[in-house]
């Protein structure tokens, strides 16, 4: 008897979630319309609505000098301030939508990371992908790391190895970075970072993970505290160039 109520409780549980699907179904957060497999993006929007940062493909985004530890730069789209793209990106990070991180990785993995960026990427080496870590207080506030969320969806996609949480940690809490002229910036986040094991660094190559590439300050001062590792190759990836 009470196997065919858990029986009859999983139908009526399964129907009543078909119908809400019916009613009120997933839709794109950016434009509205019905999704059929992705759970924020419909197909449009995650291939065809935002700007390519890097359509040619080059060793860096149009108008960034990347110092010499950091032998190529790459990023999914351009960062439409004030639009929608802005708009992902405070969800993620402020909203607590953890998830679309996920799914903004996997994006980036399929366009980016699994593709043009390992024409510059050495042979034979093992790819390594570092997020940007933020600072305890911070990530505790927020839930989540953003950029640990978003390079968990790359390496789904491309099979590159994560680091390990710890290897890099950041050990000063530093303040936003909005409105800082670059030379601020670096002073900002110098000394931001420290290396506890530099295991998964040496002789390979290196990709750090942030969501928005805007003077670099941070990804450089990231690159310049695992460069001691001896790493054969940094490179910086981010869903959006601003």
């Amino acid at each position: 008897m009470s196997l065919s109520i858990q029986k009859m409780s999983g139908f009526v549980l399964t129907l009543a979630r078909g119908l809400v699907g019916v009613a009120f179904p997933e839709i794109c957060i950016c434009c509205g319309m019905p999704l059929q497999q992705s759970r924020f993006l419909c197909h449009y929007c995650s291939y065809d609505r935002f700007e390519d940062a890097n359509p040619g493909g080059a060793d860096s985004c149009a108008g960034v000098i990347l110092p010499d530890m950091i032998s190529v730069q790459d990023a999914m789209w351009i960062y439409d301030k004030n639009d929608l793209l802005q708009q992902l990106v405070r969800e993620l990070k402020y909203n607590g939508m953890g998830a679309l991180g996920l799914e903004l990785g996997r994006l980036t993995g399929r366009q980016v990371a699994g593709s043009r960026m390992r024409y510059h990427i050495s042979s034979g080496s093992e790819i390594i992908l570092l997020p940007v870590p933020l600072h305890p207080k911070r990530e505790r506030k927020r839930g989540y790391n953003q950029s640990e969320r978003i390079a968990s969806g790359i390496s789904e996609m491309t099979g590159f190895r994560l680091a390990g949480i710890g290897d890099v940690t950041r050990i000063k809490n530093t303040r936003t970075q909005t409105g800082f002229s670059m030379s601020r910036r670096m002073k900002n986040i110098s000394g931001a970072f420290r290396m506890n094991n530099a295991g998964p660094f040496g002789g390979n190559f290196v990709i750090i993970v942030d969501d928005v590439f805007t003077t670099g300050s941070t990804v450089f001062e990231l690159a310049r505290t695992i460069e001691p590792a001896a790493p054969v190759g940094i490179g910086i990836l981010t869903v959006a160039m601003a």
